[in-house]
């Protein structure tokens, strides 16, 4: 039986449509829903006798690193018929969106999923952390400290425009968000029936936003709270208090990054329960793109070996050094100071895991006396990294 992969046209969509909602189990009406914020030429699929079995999506997306853009493939969905399981279609599909990725000029690809072990397969490696973080409204105070002197605002979901220049002023200062245009902001709402707030200062001036929406009935209603993006104490005070006055839901279930000051806001903490969930799973594309588009705060010189199978074009010996705020990658053919995988270095990249951390898990082979702690300086970064944007 032949395979042939290829990217989709128009006239593949409906046998697309139909392997994403087999694959994911979903309702026609949502499957056609999703799929329509997608286009054709983003999607890859593997065709057994000219007949789509199995399919991956990459659409172009923008990782932002403290400020640094980065240009991303976002892989959103990855679906096969049961009946054509097993036979490594979805393999060659990843292996075809990562030689594409680069081919097109990605830098690095992203990802969510249930299943890490099928991605590690293939340099995918988990690189942000998020807390849910449950409490009843009910028994929940904010913790002493000025009123807030803005007000909040209920918009209507189409008035994205006006939150999103508070989340660029956010995102702007975050490690590994997405920079949303109009296509993510609509990703971002698609789904549920979400309301969006926005706080006001005393100027009038749009200083955060709350994206939520509430689920189940009676007395077991939950409110989830998306997103509380602020930018100023005022604002991040608001929006808790908003979430409190829904005082008829039994729970109100808030995600958020490590860096968040959930416990500091709230009067009662101990109330609180909170569970670590990862998050984002990152692949780095190119090395020497993406090194040198993300911020550097430190000086130093370190030459690493990477062992990449998957994406050759990675293979080899690096010199990494500083180059004002941003870092320089050469190839090279000095002794290495350290050797890693394709998994360790992109966690490496956004500094969800420093040298130090990884060596002592056995995921760095360490060849020089001081190359953790040149590591360490070099690819530091100042925020944990969160990505609260699920595709």
């Amino acid at each position: 039986m032949s395979v042939d992969i290829r990217v989709l046209t128009a006239d593949d969509i409906e046998r697309w449509m139909e392997i994403e909602q087999v694959a994911f189990m979903s309702p026609a009406e949502e499957a056609a829903r999703y799929n329509a914020l997608l286009k054709p030429e983003w999607v890859l699929g593997a065709f057994e006798d000219d007949i789509i079995q199995a399919f991956v999506v990459s659409a172009p997306m923008v990782l932002g690193l403290e400020g640094s853009p980065v240009r991303m493939g976002g892989v959103s969905s990855v679906g096969s018929m049961p009946e054509a399981r097993r036979r490594g279609l979805v393999a060659a599909l990843l292996r075809e969106t990562l030689r594409r990725s680069h081919e097109i000029g990605d830098v690095v690809s992203g990802l969510w999923t249930p299943h890490p072990a099928l991605y590690r397969r293939y340099g995918w490696e988990i690189c942000t952390e998020s807390i849910n973080v449950r409490f009843d409204p009910k028994h929940a105070q904010l913790a002493p400290g000025p009123r807030p002197p803005g007000r909040v605002e209920r918009l209507e979901a189409k008035a994205w425009k006006l939150p999103d220049t508070s989340y660029r002023e956010w995102a702007a200062r975050r490690n590994s968000v997405l920079i949303r245009d109009e296509w993510r902001w609509k990703m971002a709402l698609a789904f549920a029936s979400k309301e969006i707030f926005v706080y006001r200062g005393r100027e009038g001036r749009i200083e955060g936003h709350a994206v939520l929406h509430t689920s189940g009935s009676g007395d077991e209603r939950t409110l989830v709270l998306h997103e509380l993006i602020a930018n100023s104490p005022e604002a991040f005070r608001a929006l808790v208090q908003l979430a409190l006055s829904y005082d008829l839901v039994k729970t109100v279930s808030w995600w958020v990054g490590l860096d968040e000051p959930v416990f500091e806001v709230l009067a009662n903490p101990e109330q609180v329960k909170s569970e670590r969930h990862y998050g984002l799973f990152l692949r780095l594309v190119d090395i020497v793109e993406a090194f040198s588009q993300r911020p550097a705060y430190g000086d130093g010189r370190l030459v690493i070996r990477v062992l990449d199978e998957i994406c050759p074009w990675n293979d080899g010996t690096w010199e990494i050094t500083s180059a004002g705020a941003r870092l320089s990658v050469e190839a090279c053919d000095d002794e290495p100071m350290l050797t890693l995988d394709a998994r360790a270095l992109v966690q490496l990249f956004n500094g969800y895991r420093s040298a130090t951390n990884l060596a002592r898990a056995g995921r760095i082979q360490v060849h020089h006396a001081r190359a953790l702690a040149v590591a360490d300086i070099l690819l530091a970064m100042r925020q944990r990294p969160y990505c609260m944007d699920e595709f």
